[in-house]
């Protein structure tokens, strides 16, 4: 495996990891106060818009050797 490749799917997954911590950082901080009993406002969309960094970072995850094999066949040859 090249340098480059491997530079690549490193920050790809770096930056995969941090997404999925931070969702899942926030959707634990939301659990954590509506058992306390200080529910937050957000309805079902937002909660929504803000469990898409986590399937975001799933994706990128999955699919980061693919992403990684694509960016770096330029450089490559």
């Amino acid at each position: 495996m090249s340098p480059y490749r491997r530079a690549a799917l490193l920050f790809i997954r770096l930056t995969a990891f941090s997404l999925m911590l931070f969702s899942s950082l926030y959707l634990g901080a939301y659990f954590f106060a509506s058992r306390a009993g200080n529910r937050p406002d957000d309805g079902i969309f937002l909660m929504s818009l803000k469990t898409l960094p986590l399937l975001i970072g799933l994706f990128l995850m999955i699919r980061s050797s693919a992403i990684a094999k694509k960016l770096t066949e330029d450089i490559e040859e």
